[in-house]
């Protein structure tokens, strides 16, 4: 079943680890008895892929979305027939229904909640307080990431049990030089790396067998450790520490950090363990400086530069990103350069023509369905984001995204020369629509929920509905007085974007933009959005993004990656009238209103939910910045991976990648 002909090279195990979602331990437990080989593919010195890189449970955000999968059969059992079953028995019916709204694999019942009844106590948890209280309507990160976490201290203790060496923490992946230090650290998983330093006082007294460990092979061991936390990633020369500083600041996971490396002097000394030259040649962590500059202390302090230097950068941080879909396939911007080739230059110039313009600046959306002027933030003006005013270049966009906080570039749409005559009103309904598209009361109901809190219709309406474009925009009127009630369905997703590669006409120059900028090396479909005022998505987070309003005024209120941000289902109009002002009062949140033109870059894992405060249509596009995203790609995005080797090789970046070569 697999699309990528390097797969059939790769060992069971790794091919496992690259496609299973999640990396679940009963699959894991199951080729360890097989026999599965746990041999890395090694390469060049300390080149290779080990499945300490691999073994990783990173599908936090599948947890979240079936979790609201079993919230919702729930609500609608003790709704509809007054019945509430232990979440046990539900994940059993999904299991035995077949109900599966988005690509999930493997069973949902031994893999979804057995293997992680077994590996992860705060599932536990938070199933006994579902059995006892019911489901809530959000899910906080903080729960999320500890399963997350929880489920791959269940893998590695699964290979350190099934004889892993632990020197393979040393070894760095071609493409982005991370070891596995650096992906746990990229994680926040301080307990993993606190089971690795375990691992590392057993393995240094005994061998796998029990039997006392050799004095060669403790040397190998511990030479390994103390290269491994002094070892820096190909882009920016950080080291896991300069990574723990610059994403999480003085945390556990650098706390940790420190504390192992100390661990690992303390037994070379203890052992007298003799280093070679190019073992003490090693700088420590702390006293050395990454490509930008910065110490570990810098970063924790909040003293760092993020300049990027227009020197010594390596070319592959400048070379242009691919763009996918979200299974690796054409992506939107992809599909419209076909259509574009293959159209006469002639005629789309006389459909550009055929247009009627709007003779207001909000695309003629704002003046026919007006605003709420009630559902904007006190002040309107208020904004807790870095504004910048003037576009910035590609360098200096650069700078900003690693910087790694949301920044809005005000009217950056007028200023990077973005087309917005095909998004005004009368000229999308006129080409667009006749054609059927899928609403919800969410983005992605059908992927989170069938039922929504306060919709009194789910009943009736139990997915998002397909409408007629037309009709939906005309129902618009209903929510624009202060006085409406019921919850909007909002139009957001890709498959307009897929189905309609002539949207790109607005937003082609942001796409090309993104993809030149340094560091970013996927940019993803777009994700299209129309609503009226009181629509919205929910709080939830993701990978970072670049949004582009074309019209239209949106709210956001933003949270802080693991310590703020979390997912939930509640419809945006009740968050923001009921949880808001809580959140409010106790300082956990960010404002800022979006507006016509405007364009907002937010980063990796910053939660946010948004509220339309007039009629808002434009695209948003998910990104893979290479300094804070690891190369080692899970479930399917292995063609992204493998595209990526093989880009790499073209490049010279890599020669034969373990036992197979790419060819010639």
């Amino acid at each position: 079943n697999t699309r990528s002909k390097w797969t059939s090279y790769l060992p069971p195990l790794l091919m496992k680890a690259f496609w299973e979602v999640p990396t679940d331990t009963q699959l894991l437990t199951a080729l360890l008895n097989a026999g599965a080989s746990l041999k890395p593919l090694k390469e060049r010195g300390v080149s290779g892929l080990s499945m300490l890189h691999i073994c990783f449970h990173t599908t936090e955000v599948n947890i979240v979305k079936k979790l609201f999968i079993v919230a919702d059969q729930f609500s609608i059992a003790d709704e509809l027939d007054h019945s509430r079953k232990p979440i046990k028995e539900i994940f059993k019916d999904i299991a035995d229904s077949g109900l599966k709204r988005n690509d999930w694999q493997g069973d949902f019942y031994r893999v979804e909640y057995e293997a992680l009844m077994h590996s992860s106590p705060t599932f536990v948890d938070l199933v006994n307080d579902w059995n006892l209280h019911g489901p809530t309507d959000f899910i906080d990160r903080s729960v999320s990431h500890a399963i997350n976490e929880e489920a791959s201290l269940a893998n590695l203790r699964l290979l350190f049990d099934a004889g892993v060496d632990i020197s393979e923490i040393a070894m760095k992946q071609s493409t982005d030089g991370w070891n596995p230090l650096h992906l746990l650290t990229h994680f926040h998983f301080p307990r993993c790396i606190k089971l690795l330093m375990d691992e590392l006082a057993f393995q240094v007294k005994y061998s796998h067998d029990g039997s006392p460990q050799t004095p060669k092979r403790r040397a190998k061991i511990l030479r390994a450790l103390h290269h491994a936390f002094s070892q820096t990633d190909n882009t920016l020369l950080r080291t896991p520490a300069h990574f723990a500083g610059a994403f999480f600041g003085n945390s556990t996971t650098l706390q940790v950090l420190r504390d192992g490396q100390a661990t690992v002097e303390r037994l070379i000394q203890q052992y007298d363990i003799e280093l070679r030259p190019r073992d003490r040649a090693l700088k420590s962590p702390e006293v050395l400086r990454d490509r930008l500059g910065n110490t570990v202390q810098q970063y924790v302090s909040g003293t760092a530069s993020f300049e990027v230097p227009t020197k010594d950068m390596p070319a592959h941080f400048y070379k242009t990103a691919m763009s996918h879909n979200a299974v690796g396939g054409e992506s939107a911007i992809d599909a419209y350069h076909r259509e574009r080739n293959s159209n006469p230059t002639e005629d789309r110039a006389l459909q550009m023509s055929s247009r009627t313009a709007s003779t207001s600046n909000d695309g003629g959306w704002g003046e026919f369905f007006g605003r709420r002027p009630d559902l904007e933030s006190d002040p309107p003006s208020r904004c807790d984001i870095k504004e910048v005013m003037t576009m910035p270049t590609k360098s200096e966009w650069a700078n900003l995204v690693m910087e790694g906080v949301p920044f809005v570039v005000r009217n950056g749409a007028e200023q990077l020369g973005l087309r917005r005559d095909l998004w005004e009103r009368e000229n999308f309904i006129g080409k667009y629509g006749n054609q059927s598209v899928r609403v919800g009361k969410i983005p992605y109901q059908r992927s989170f929920a069938s039922y929504v809190p306060r919709d009194p219709e789910y009943q009736h309406n139990p997915m998002d509905d397909n409408v007629l474009l037309s009709d939906f925009i005309d129902s618009f009127h209903e929510h624009s007085r202060a006085d409406a009630t019921g919850i909007p369905n909002y139009l957001f997703g890709t498959q307009f974007t897929t189905d309609n590669p002539s949207l790109m006409d607005t937003a082609a120059e942001a796409f090309e933009f993104a993809m030149d900028v340094g560091g970013i090396n996927i940019v993803f479909e777009g994700q299209f959005y129309l609503g009226p005022p009181a629509s919205g998505a929910p709080a939830h987070w993701h990978s970072a993004a670049i949004n582009v309003m074309a019209f239209g005024a949106k709210r956001w209120a933003l949270f802080p990656p693991y310590n703020g941000a979390f997912y939930s289902i509640k419809p945006s109009i009740d968050f923001f009238k009921w949880d808001v002002p809580e959140m409010e009062a106790r300082g956990q949140v960010l404002h800022f209103t979006q507006r016509s033109g405007d364009i907002l870059c937010l980063p990796k894992g910053w939660g946010h939910a948004t509220l339309n405060i007039e009629t808002s249509i434009g695209i948003a596009f998910e990104i893979s910045h290479s300094p804070t995203h690891p190369s080692t790609i899970s479930g399917n995005y292995f063609d992204a991976y493998t595209q990526h080797l093989e880009q790499m090789k073209k490049q010279s970046y890599l020669g034969s990648f373990g036992t197979f070569d790419f060819g010639n």
